[in-house]
């Protein structure tokens, strides 16, 4: 018999994985809370940036680019009442973002250190795995209003939002992971920082 002629080289144990107490849990939840949100702001950050830069036509960063989106705001708040569609609605930024194809894309790619990565628990491996944001998942989750508050509170002046509309056709059907963006004036608000 195979079992009386055995005998390994070294000697060793596998320990049973630790239990962790209710405190530990908790504790481990939070971290993990704190660096979801660390890593969802970063997603919204990047993906704000890559639509602002969409609106510009151009790869500008920080303030060369928030000055390109005031002098566009500027000449827009300047001519907008001579546009017979425009001028019930006020002034008016606009763009189309496409992102059938943005699958592959990870907002916080490279972003964080290993430690840093949010993870969340794949059943099927058995273990937490790095969470992806992409940015159909930004714009889709809560219908995107979180992402829209975001950009407000943090990347428009006072008294300015960014709203985003399914595209359609001409035929007035939605046209599947298609999006305009408008910046425009908040319902409460007839004057901002950048109108000067």
């Amino acid at each position: 018999m195979p079992f009386n002629k055995s005998a390994p080289a070294c000697q060793f144990t596998i320990d049973a994985p630790k239990k962790l107490n209710k405190e530990q849990i908790e504790e481990k939840n939070l971290e993990r809370a704190k660096i979801l949100s660390r890593a969802t702001t970063k997603a919204r950050d990047n993906f704000a940036l890559w639509i602002f830069q969409q609106f510009v036509g151009q790869n500008k960063y920080g303030q060369a680019l928030e000055q390109q989106l005031e002098c566009m705001w500027q000449d827009e708040v300047d001519t907008y009442q001579h546009n017979p569609k425009k001028k019930d609605n006020g002034p008016q930024l606009h763009t189309r973002i496409y992102l059938a194809d943005t699958d592959h894309v990870d907002l916080i790619q490279d972003e964080f250190e290993t430690p840093d990565v949010p993870t969340k628990w794949d059943p099927k491996k058995q273990l937490q795995v790095p969470i992806r944001f992409t940015p159909k998942m930004i714009i889709g989750f809560e219908k995107g209003q979180p992402f829209r508050d975001h950009v407000r509170d943090n990347w428009l002046p006072h008294g300015l939002v960014l709203k985003i509309f399914w595209a359609k056709n001409k035929s007035g059907n939605r046209i599947n992971w298609t999006y305009d963006c408008i910046i425009t004036r908040d319902n409460h608000s007839s004057h901002c920082d950048w109108d000067n």
